[in-house]
């Protein structure tokens, strides 16, 4: 098995398995042409997916590879010809742990690199980058805006924000773009940029501005303007900032 499978093509050959560290075990993924002759990709995703969340939660390292030498493999597991090979995946206990590193936006490069000690570092798009909430964000390529008034702010005042902006109907997304590991008095100091579409930046800002003008009252939620000491909502005495 090992010898029809190709490693780590952006390192070849340094990404291959040294000898004594290959995988233990195999599983072929294949399609059977005369059950589904197309359209298995759903499927084969599917069942992928379940495979390596179920040995991570074993503790089992894996692998999915779909550069294989195919004619070579079909012949050693004796397939016929009507079973298709889509991919394996490579199982067996980890030895390495590999870093993420953040995608470089501008270059967009997914090539992974070993270091000077050997590590592996995987670039990774954010979350933040490839998951949107009520609506589409234009990405960086497409030129984007951001809302700059969550630049520097502290980490739960930005979320907060980012909040309030969804609540508002205004689809927007949260991106960590520098951490300072630096302890202040209301946690840890992060380097935030809110993004919104281009369209709907200036009614952001609005918002935004109107928001830094109220305080949220801990009991309802309601929002009251600053300096008002009681929420004339419900009664409750509001946190304005005096003791801070």
């Amino acid at each position: 098995m090992f010898s029809t499978l190709k490693w780590a093509g952006y390192i070849a050959p340094a990404g291959n398995p040294p000898a004594g560290e290959e995988p233990v075990a195999y599983i072929v993924i294949g399609v059977n042409t005369e059950i589904k002759s197309s359209g298995a990709d759903k499927d084969i995703g599917a069942a992928a997916e379940n495979i390596i969340l179920t040995a991570l939660a074993e503790e089992i390292g894996s692998c999915w590879i779909e550069t294989i030498d195919r004619p070579e493999l079909k012949e050693i597991l004796g397939l016929p010809d009507s079973l298709s090979i889509n991919s394996v995946i490579a199982l067996g206990y980890p030895n390495e742990q590999p870093l993420s590193e953040e995608l470089d936006q501008v270059d967009g490069s997914i090539k992974y690199w070993r270091d000077e000690t050997g590590r592996l570092h995987v670039p990774k798009r954010q979350l933040a980058n490839i998951l949107y909430r009520n609506g589409y964000i234009k990405p960086e390529k497409e030129a984007f805006q951001w809302a700059l008034a969550c630049e520097n702010s502290v980490e739960e005042e930005a979320y907060l924000i980012k909040g309030f902006l969804e609540n508002n109907g205004i689809p927007c997304v949260l991106e960590a773009v520098k951490f300072h590991e630096i302890p202040v008095n209301f946690g840890q100091l992060s380097r935030l940029r809110l993004m919104v579409p281009e369209e709907r930046l200036i009614e952001a800002q609005t918002l935004i501005q109107e928001r830094s003008s109220q305080v949220e009252c801990p009991a309802c939620g309601v929002l009251c303007p600053v300096g008002d000491l009681i929420c004339k909502y419900c009664g409750e005495k509001l946190q304005n900032g005096e003791d801070e």
